[in-house]
């Protein structure tokens, strides 16, 4: 019986951690927390200078293999597509790493789309608390439309046709 007991509240314990865990990461159709942060060209970024387009943030590492795999897929089948656009918007924040680091990855692998720092994660963890890849697709009302933590290509397909339908609206 107190086997049953310990087990149950182990349990419940355990589910309340997590709920807390998830209260603490963005959420579709929560509003898009608001950030400012610094990019790689010295040029500063503010996601309330964005409102009324659809803006995708992604959160990577320089050494994440699957933020490794998942940049050129962005850089080629969403930056290069729509940078064009008047109403869409891309960054890709680096979490937790310098400047220099982050450079000289985005030379190495010859990527073009807009890249932001955050050595002390402070924009990351309006997001979220842990992994990455992360990426929200942020509507024109600014509310998440998606989230997609790690990277898969079906769900990176999913990704695309997010954006495409928020062009819509």
């Amino acid at each position: 019986m107190k086997r049953n007991q310990l087990l149950l509240m182990t349990g419940l314990l355990s589910l309340l951690w997590i709920s807390n865990l998830n209260a603490q990461n963005a959420r579709s159709g929560d509003i898009a927390p608001h950030f400012t942060i610094n990019t790689i060209s010295g040029k500063s970024f503010s996601l309330d200078a964005h409102k009324g387009k659809v803006v995708l943030v992604n959160f990577f590492s320089t050494v994440c293999r699957w933020c490794i795999k998942e940049l050129p897929k962005l850089e080629k089948d969403v930056f290069l597509k729509y940078r064009k656009r008047n109403d869409f918007q891309i960054i890709a924040v680096a979490r937790g790493q310098q400047k220099s680091t982050v450079e000289k990855f985005i030379r190495q692998r010859q990527l073009t789309l807009p890249v932001a720092y955050d050595p002390q994660q402070h924009v990351f963890r309006k997001y979220a608390e842990k992994m990455i890849p992360r990426t929200y697709v942020i509507g024109k009302d600014g509310k998440i439309k998606q989230v997609l933590v790690g990277y898969t290509e079906a769900e990176f397909k999913q990704l695309l046709k997010v954006i495409e339908y928020e062009f819509k609206k």
